[in-house]
């Protein structure tokens, strides 16, 4: 095993699946030659988490094994008893950097004890991803820099109680090349670094999540499709209402748990929504564009593996500057396919609308989130989230936004119009959070400001 299989930084970016042959001329003109690790090219990794997703950010305990072919499907029952590497991966900083355990070698019901040992928490198997990996390397040269290229990524998901996965991945996610480099820190500003990104940005290289967060991503979107987010009224059209809290010092995954747990109890008459009682994970990179002037009027688009959804804001009003409530409209578009054609397409639709846009960078947010409802039926969904830029301070932030309405039926409890009730909602909420939050932050973490834009934030102007 190598310094950088131990610790390292990394930087992932994805293409097209039709650009291989670009890929792979690249990698040979900069003498980069494929090395083999396993007569068996098909991965296949083992995500343990819990249900709450209690530990699920800046760590990740998993099992892997190759194999000579993809998984027709996949069950626990059989899994159990199969043996496996075991191994911890952390994130030891907010810009890519990574550690990991030594390798171990276990079945997977061994490997299940001790991740529960070590997370201090139950844990189970949640999430299989199976990709094909190959791996290249400089010729001649010290192991302190790897290229890894995975196609054909497949995803399953354990929903609770099952032992048999279902697959949740899409058709785009599996179509991609995932390229990622993996090197000693020290490397970052070499001119080898440096010359292979410039190449894969010229080829339209974009920035990549990880496979473990679209994995949570496809999982977040089977939940939403089984249990009926089509039911749900949006009362105020295309008007999002939301409280925003930037806050510091908290450890991420506690401060979601904890605040999940005040929100059972501390929030009454809101209380948790019994019907939807998952706590659910996104991640995406996020780019933005502003029109000259302004920074919370213009156009975004998220993007995930061979994927990526346009949305524009406008309009934005403040309702209490105490607490941060913001209103805006939002407009979102549909997924297309994520290639550098398609943005300057969006692009230039929108620049017929609404002006010139400026590019002003991009940046990757990870989301927990769980969801509250009130006695009329409203629900609202409180996020805590995360967002990573290179040469930015991170931004962590609450977010309290209403979802919409359940209960479609007589409203006895409705006395007041509907953003009536609803800012009401959110401005107990918002109050009861802040206070919650400046209990447990004493002397560890604190709420740095209300109401705070994340492009503004990006923009630097925060």
């Amino acid at each position: 095993m190598t310094k950088i299989d131990l610790s390292r930084q990394e930087k992932r970016y994805f293409l097209p699946g039709y650009n291989v042959g670009t890929l792979m001329d690249m990698l040979e003109k900069q003498n980069f030659s494929q090395r083999r690790f396993s007569g068996n090219g098909i991965v296949q990794t083992v995500y343990f988490l819990d249900d709450c997703l209690t530990k699920s950010s800046g760590v990740s305990y998993k099992a892997r094994r190759y194999m000579s072919h993809f998984s027709e499907s996949v069950d626990l029952r059989y899994l159990w008893g199969t043996t496996m590497l075991w191994e911890i991966k952390w994130e030891t900083n907010q810009h890519e950097l990574r550690e990991k355990s030594k390798r171990v070698e276990l079945t997977l019901r061994e490997i299940g004890v001790l991740v529960g040992y070590h997370a201090n928490c139950p844990m189970r198997p949640y999430l299989v991803v199976e990709y094909t990996r190959e791996h290249y390397e400089r010729i001649g040269v010290e192991e302190r820099f790897r290229v890894t290229v995975d196609t054909g990524t497949r995803f399953w998901f354990f929903p609770f109680g099952e032992t048999l996965a279902i697959e949740v991945g899409d058709k785009a996610a599996a179509e991609i090349l995932r390229v990622e480099l993996k090197f000693d820190a020290v490397l970052v500003a070499s001119d080898e670094i440096q010359n292979l990104l410039r190449s894969l940005e010229a080829e339209g290289a974009m920035p990549l999540i990880s496979k473990k967060g679209d994995g949570l991503n496809f999982v977040k979107w089977w939940h939403d499709k089984r249990h009926g987010s089509h039911s749900i009224k949006k009362e105020l059209g295309n008007t999002e209402i939301e409280a925003k809290i930037s806050v510091e010092g908290f450890d991420f995954d506690r401060l979601c748990a904890a605040l999940r747990g005040f929100c059972s109890v501390g929030t009454h008459p809101i209380t948790l929504d019994l019907s939807f009682p998952f706590v659910l994970a996104t991640t995406t990179v996020n780019h933005y564009w502003l029109k000259a002037g302004s920074l919370v009027e213009g156009f975004k688009v998220l993007t995930r593996s061979g994927i990526a959804k346009s949305m524009c804001k406008g309009g934005c009003r403040v309702l209490n500057a105490r607490l941060g409530i913001l209103e805006r409209t939002e407009d979102k578009g549909v997924n297309i396919p994520c290639t550098r054609e398609q943005f300057a397409l969006l692009l230039h639709r929108r620049e017929i609308n609404v002006g010139s846009l400026v590019y002003i960078g991009h940046f990757l947010r990870v989301r927990k989130a769980f969801w509250v409802i009130s006695p009329g039926g409203r629900l609202y969904h409180i996020s805590l989230e995360r967002c990573v830029a290179e040469k930015q301070s991170p931004l962590e932030q609450i977010e309290i936004e209403y979802t919409g309405l359940r209960n479609c039926g007589p409203r006895i409890h409705d006395s007041l119009p509907p953003k009536t009730h609803i800012v009401q909602d959110i401005q107990s909420l918002t109050e009861n959070i802040l206070t919650f939050v400046g209990k447990i932050g004493r002397g560890k973490g604190r709420v740095l400001a209300l109401g705070v834009e994340k492009c503004a934030w990006l923009a630097g102007k925060v």
